[in-house]
């Protein structure tokens, strides 16, 4: 059942939403719809991901904005994982402009579970340790 994706029928509102938000074209929207109609896509799908032909769901969505665009409310905040709070910091490292451009950033290296090592144009290198300690009850 094809429609022009303007809401006239109401399946799958947050891919209509999701690609209101992105812009997407309206064609390409109606095809999105005909195909998580065709497979059956979760309720609450999202966006397609052909890579892999998994369906994202609201589930999956965690920035706060674009959450708010779809209607849903915020996710509440988890205790930090340390390794990963630890990569995303190397990554944030790697795309930051000041860093890169101003200071001469040229690596970033993880050297183990909680210690990066940051190594400058310069030949200055920094070693960053990050710790995470739980709340006092």
């Amino acid at each position: 059942m094809t429609d022009d994706a303007s809401g006239g029928n109401e399946d799958y509102p947050y891919i209509r939403a999701w690609g209101r938000m992105r812009g997407s074209a309206p064609d390409y929207l109606a095809y999105l719809l005909d195909l998580a109609r065709a497979q059956n896509a979760p309720a609450d799908a999202v966006e397609f991901r052909h890579r892999d032909g998994h369906w994202i769901t609201t589930d999956e969505i965690w920035a706060a904005d674009s959450r708010r665009h779809l209607g849903l409310d915020p996710i509440p905040p988890i205790a930090p994982d340390l390794d990963l709070v630890v990569a995303e910091i190397g990554n944030a490292m790697r795309c930051s402009r000041w860093m890169t451009d101003r200071n001469g950033l040229r690596e970033v290296q993880r050297l183990d579970m909680n210690r990066l090592r940051m190594t400058f144009a310069t030949g200055f290198t920094g070693d960053l340790h990050v710790e995470i300690t739980p709340p006092r009850p």
